[in-house]
């Protein structure tokens, strides 16, 4: 019973480990980067190269890695470009009204229809199988229907390439679903 345990604590802290890596690498190698000047108020070329470097984002991508997952370690998590603000407090903000959405949903689809105590069991196993996709679907539903939680910090952070948001979104959510 404890390998058994230990075998799937280790294989929950790597998982959740190749998600933040793949993420970091991936939003760090796609087209486009923070600061770039928009519309109406253009960032100077000096703005912009400061704020790279206040945020690291001038060093080599191994470097900024490394950085990372010294600071994750520390339970740090960053502060976020576009919200100015350390992304824990976002995170905070944005959880609970996954979980409201995600729970509402649940209710509607089982603890109405699908009551009977004969059926709990089966019915807990399949809030476990359930619990990803309600995550997944969340991100549409909060797009789309402008409800502030993690789905919605998510793609604005894609978005407006913020990169310590973005990594945090995908940590929280593969913790939850692993």
């Amino acid at each position: 019973m404890t390998s058994w345990l230990v075998r799937r604590v280790a294989a929950s802290i790597a998982i959740v480990f190749a998600v933040v890596t793949v993420t970091f690498v991936l939003i760090h190698l796609a087209h486009g980067t923070p600061f770039l000047p928009t519309g109406e108020r253009p960032l100077s070329p000096e703005v912009i190269a400061r704020l790279r470097a206040q945020f690291g984002l001038d060093r080599p991508l191994p470097v900024q890695y490394v950085k990372y997952l010294a600071a994750l370690l520390r339970g740090q998590l960053g502060e976020s470009f576009a919200l100015r603000r350390p992304v824990w407090d976002a995170l905070a903000d944005a959880i609970p009204h996954t979980l409201t959405l995600a729970g509402a949903s649940l209710f509607v689809d089982f603890l109405l229809v699908h009551a009977l105590r004969n059926a709990l069991l089966p019915v807990i196993s399949l809030l476990g199988l359930a619990f990803p996709f309600l995550l997944t679907g969340a991100v549409l539903v909060e797009w789309v229907f402008a409800w502030p939680g993690m789905g919605r910090l998510t793609v604005s952070a894609i978005l407006q390439r913020d990169y310590p948001v973005v990594t945090a979104t995908a940590l929280a959510a593969s913790v939850m679903v692993v």
